[in-house]
C-alpha cells in the first residue's frame, strides 16, 4: 500500500467509523425509546452499540498500518505492538504523573507521546515504500550489439524427427 493510498484509505477508514458510530448509536437510542426503557438500559444498550464501532475502528487502523509498514519492507507486529504500547502507557500511565499536555490535537498525551504519535504517523504517511526506494528515475542502459538489432533474424532449429521417442521402454 502506497503512501497516497494509505492517506486515502486512512480518511474513508475514519469516515465510515463516524457514519457506523452515529447509526449505531442512534439506534440503540431509538430501539431504548421504542421499548420505553427506563434507569440505565438505554445507557448500556447505546454504549454497546458504538463499542462495536470502537472495535470496527480499531480493527480497520491495525489492519491498515500493518499494511503500510509492511509496504515499506519492516515486519508490522515489533512496530504495532511497540507503539500502542507506549501510547497506551503514555495516556493512561504517563498523565497521571505530570501536568505537560501536548498542543490540541493530541491533547490527552505528553509531550512524549504527542510527538511519538505525530512523528509515527509522520513516518507512515511519508516514508517511501521498500519498492518505491529505488532510483527509477535512470532507466537501465542497454548494450546493443550488431547481433542483437532487431532487423536480423535468426533461425530456430527444428527437429526433423523424434526416432528416439519411447526408446526406454523397449528395453
Amino acid at each position: 500500500m502506497g503512501r497516497l493510498a494509505f492517506l486515502g484509505w486512512s480518511v474513508a477508514a475514519t469516515l465510515l467509523i463516524l457514519i457506523v458510530a452515529f447509526a449505531l448509536g442512534t439506534s440503540g437510542a431509538m430501539l431504548a425509546r421504542i421499548f420505553s426503557i427506563r434507569g440505565t438500559g438505554p445507557y448500556i444498550l447505546v454504549m454497546v452499540m458504538c463499542g462495536a464501532a470502537i472495535i470496527i475502528g480499531i480493527w480497520i487502523t491495525l489492519a491498515l498500518q500493518a499494511k503500510r509498514i509492511r509496504d515499506m519492507g519492516f515486519n508490522p507486529w515489533p512496530w504495532v505492538i511497540g507503539v500502542t504500547a507506549v501510547m497506551i502507557a503514555d495516556q493512561f500511565i504517563f498523565t497521571h504523573y505530570t501536568q505537560l499536555r501536548f498542543f490540541p490535537p493530541l491533547a490527552e498525551y505528553t509531550p512524549f507521546g504527542g510527538f511519538l504519535t505525530a512523528a509515527y504517523t509522520i513516518v507512515l504517511l511519508l516514508w517511501p515504500g521498500a519498492d518505491e526506494s529505488q532510483d527509477i528515475s535512470v532507466a537501465p542502459r542497454v548494450e546493443r550489439t550488431p547481433d542483437s538489432s532487431p532487423t536480423r533474424r535468426t533461425k530456430v532449429a527444428q527437429p526433423s524427427h523424434r526416432a528416439e521417442f519411447g526408446l526406454r521402454s523397449r528395453g
